[in-house]
């Protein structure tokens, strides 16, 4: 009795589409951000200057340490 059978079919891969979903997403991923960004230039500068305050907050914190 054989527990595990070697499969020799071969299943050919499909065929990449020529639209490709990802790029379609990705783009309307950006075309939102875009969006945004001209419609409320200020709160995207500012959570820009809250994460870079946090970042080096957790930067200098980090290298305090021994």
């Amino acid at each position: 009795m054989a527990l595990f059978k070697r499969r020799t079919e071969v299943v050919p891969a499909p065929a990449p589409n020529a639209g490709g979903s990802l790029s379609t997403r990705s783009g309307a991923i950006v075309d939102r951000a875009t969006d945004f960004y001209r419609k409320n230039p200020k709160t995207v500068g500012g959570a820009a200057l809250v994460a870079s305050a946090v970042l080096l907050g957790y930067l200098k914190k980090r290298g305090t340490q021994a």
